[in-house]
């Protein structure tokens, strides 16, 4: 790995050139070198299926379950995604689980989901086919909460 001598030293870090500042800085919160300019390649991206499903607690198990399943499969299907958390929601002063999910196909529900849709009980569900932008602000916080 190349090391700056000086401050005003310019070190390319991509996938050809510096590799591991590149995997580094990807990951290391800014302790690795200062960035000051990215360079990101754009293209075309479908809409996507997901959304927001909140459970009450009772459901834990079946939770814990679903998703360990899911991450020791996860090789076998790259396309979806699986948040699950645990939040306090102040409207109805309880706490529950919520879990985001995206698929990048653009498929409704696809199988590797299965375990997870089977689960009963959800309070809300906000699932659909739409846009990155449209499932990305819907994971934002409720204001005053972490």
């Amino acid at each position: 790995m190349k090391i700056a001598n000086r401050l005003s030293d310019i070190i390319n870090a991509n996938a050809q050139e510096n590799g591991d500042l590149f995997k580094a800085l990807k990951g290391g919160s800014t302790n690795f070198g200062l960035v000051t300019r990215f360079d990101l390649q754009a293209f075309d991206a479908p809409e996507l299926w997901g959304g927001l499903v909140t459970y009450p607690t009772s459901v834990t198990d079946q939770h814990i379950d679903a998703y360990h399943n899911w991450t020791n499969n996860i090789e076998n299907y790259m396309d979806g995604s699986v948040i699950p958390f645990w939040t306090y929601l102040p409207d109805t002063d309880e706490i529950s689980i919520t879990v985001a999910y995206e698929d990048t196909t653009g498929l409704e529900a696809p199988p590797a989901f299965d375990q997870f849709l089977a689960i009963p009980d959800n309070t809300s569900s906000t699932m659909r086919i739409d846009t990155h932008r449209n499932l990305a602000v819907e994971l934002e916080l409720t204001s005053g909460y972490r």
